[in-house]
């Protein structure tokens, strides 16, 4: 006759295999795995009051982004 079956076994499988397939859908569905992107650096002389980290970046009015990073950089020679 064939052995009982551990259950502590069975449902430490069982466990895995949730986890796994919750990795996997997560890896998978959010659609970044497989998306190919660019990062542009953009420099601007005037005003840019409003501009936030996290803001939609679009083009003719499609979202195509979103800002990532806002750094300052002064020239002394240019504010004279």
């Amino acid at each position: 006759m064939a052995r009982r079956a551990n259950p502590a076994y069975v449902g430490a499988f069982v466990i895995g295999a949730i986890a796994l397939a919750v990795v996997g859908v997560a890896l998978l569905g959010s659609g970044k795995l497989f998306r190919q992107t660019h990062e542009f650096v953009c420099f601007f002389d005037g005003n840019v009051n409003g501009l936030n980290v996290g803001a939609a970046v679009k083009f003719k009015g499609v979202a195509i982004g979103e800002v990532k990073q806002i750094l300052l950089s002064l020239n002394a020679a240019r504010m004279l």
